[in-house]
């Protein structure tokens, strides 16, 4: 009976040993049917962050980075809106005093305020790569800049049709 019980054991670790180096995998596929034309802003620009620009950047009026844009559609035929809160302004967020306009770069076309020719760009294509959107201080700094905030919100429309 001695002998019974080691090899008992041994079966039974077996059987311990095989379940634990059981693995299982589960996927899932999203399935989306779309009616019409569907239009999408891609890249880092346009992903929620806030950027934040150097005072010595605007002061030398330095292009800087707000990251990429890009452009996903079925449409045969996009644009894109550019628009601002304060018209290409930096504006203090209390007292309302303009730090320093600037414009927009994207795809080689400047934007400078919200009724610019520009600030509609028809595309060549309703698929377009992430490209470099950059944002360029130009004209006067304020003379005395006050404590505090300078911002505009940029907005960007995509249209397709």
């Amino acid at each position: 009976m001695n002998k019974f019980s080691p090899i008992f054991a041994s079966a039974a670790f077996v059987v311990l040993t095989g379940s634990a180096f059981a693995a299982t995998d589960t996927k899932t596929i999203d399935i989306e049917v779309i009616q019409g034309t569907y239009a999408e802003l891609t890249g880092s620009a346009v992903d929620g962050n806030v950027n934040n620009i150097n005072m010595d950047d605007i002061t030398a009026s330095n292009s800087t980075s707000l990251g990429t844009l890009g452009v996903n559609s079925n449409g045969s035929n996009c644009s894109i809106e550019f628009s601002t809160l304060n018209n290409y302004r930096f504006n203090h967020e209390s007292s309302g005093a303009t730090l320093k306009t600037y414009f927009l770069s994207y795809l080689g076309t400047n934007v400078y305020s919200n009724v610019d020719a520009n600030s509609n760009m028809a595309l060549d294509s309703c698929a377009t790569n992430a490209s470099a959107l950059t944002i360029t201080p130009s004209g006067d700094t304020l003379a005395t800049i006050e404590a505090g905030t300078y911002k505009d919100t940029v907005t960007i429309t995509l249209t397709a049709e």
